[in-house]
């Protein structure tokens, strides 16, 4: 008799454990912003590297689906390219699968081709899927003055004619540092929402700068349109980004907008989170200036085990 209850606790125990989700994790870093000069405006430019190399550490002593930063690996100079390969000899140390953001400082120095070779990355704008979730990285810098376009090109041009209608409407975005999505990258993220929403599949966006709110100097000159889309198609539970080196947080609409405060402005460079994706929320563990939050979602994953 004792046996058999033993064999019933042990099914029940064993049964729980297999209707457990496990989650998705990963860890996202914003603005490393790395250069080989002095600490100025309290940004620790040359100690962001330490940063690195703890992020880079921490992904590899624990288990993590994925990695990525957020842009601004570099805050660019003459120097750009050399500090990109120091910066990209620690990052690329991560054993997981580690993605990149592009952001506005990674282009001071270096033009857009050039730099997307040595991302290995064939456009700005991307996806890749994980567990059931899909993840999309955008390029806020796709129409920029700091999207490394020549000067003669049509994106830098839409950018000069955008930028100044913004400065025209004073609007508080309208600086030279920020930029916004070309209407084929628009385009681009309609198709994959749309079929994101035909598979049921959550969706989490990563972007360089803010989305959310309008008032912010830092949001991309036509946020409204990406979340436009974002909104249409009901599937995106949040929006990550750096830019704004203070961090923040904000719900428009059921989808979260989080940005995560800057590498750079922490001197003991241990600034990041690491992200855990269940059926109906996010768990973030932040580390440093990074808070602890949960985002709950609006309606049921399609989390796959």
């Amino acid at each position: 008799m004792k046996i058999y209850w033993i064999l019933i606790i042990t099914a029940v125990i064993m049964a729980g454990c297999a209707t457990q989700p496990k989650p998705l994790t990963f860890s996202a870093i914003a603005d490393v912003q790395y250069a080989d000069k002095d600490t100025k405006d309290g940004r620790y430019y040359r100690n962001s590297l330490a940063g690195l190399v703890f992020f880079v550490r921490q992904c590899n002593q624990q288990y993590v689906d994925f990695a990525i930063q957020l842009g601004d690996l570099i805050d660019g100079s003459d120097n750009a390219g050399r500090d990109l390969d120091y910066v990209l000899t620690v990052y690329d140390k991560i054993n997981c699968p580690h993605y990149h953001v592009l952001g506005n400082h990674d282009f001071e120095g270096i033009g857009r081709r050039k730099l997307l070779k040595r991302l290995e990355l064939e456009r700005g704008y991307y996806m890749f899927e994980k567990k059931g979730v899909r993840f999309i990285v955008l390029d806020t810098q796709d129409m920029a003055i700091q999207g490394g376009w020549p000067k003669d090109s049509a994106p830098y041009k839409k950018a000069e004619e955008v930028l100044r209608n913004l400065t025209e409407q004073k609007r508080p975005n309208a600086q030279p540092y920020n930029g916004g999505l070309g209407n084929k990258q628009l385009v681009w993220l309609d198709e994959v929402l749309a079929d994101a929403k035909k598979k049921n599949q959550d969706v989490v966006v990563f972007g360089h700068l803010r989305l959310w709110p309008d008032t912010d100097k830092h949001t991309a000159w036509n946020a409204e349109k990406a979340r436009e889309i974002f909104e249409q198609h009901g599937c995106v539970r949040a929006y990550l980004c750096g830019h704004n080196h203070a961090g923040g947080y904000a719900q428009q609409n059921g989808i979260h907008y989080l940005t995560l405060p800057a590498v750079v402005n922490d001197s003991s460079g241990k600034t990041w989170a690491t992200l855990q994706v269940w059926p109906d929320r996010v768990e973030i563990k932040g580390t440093g200036n990074v808070e602890d939050k949960t985002l709950m979602f609006e309606n049921k994953s399609n989390l796959k085990n």
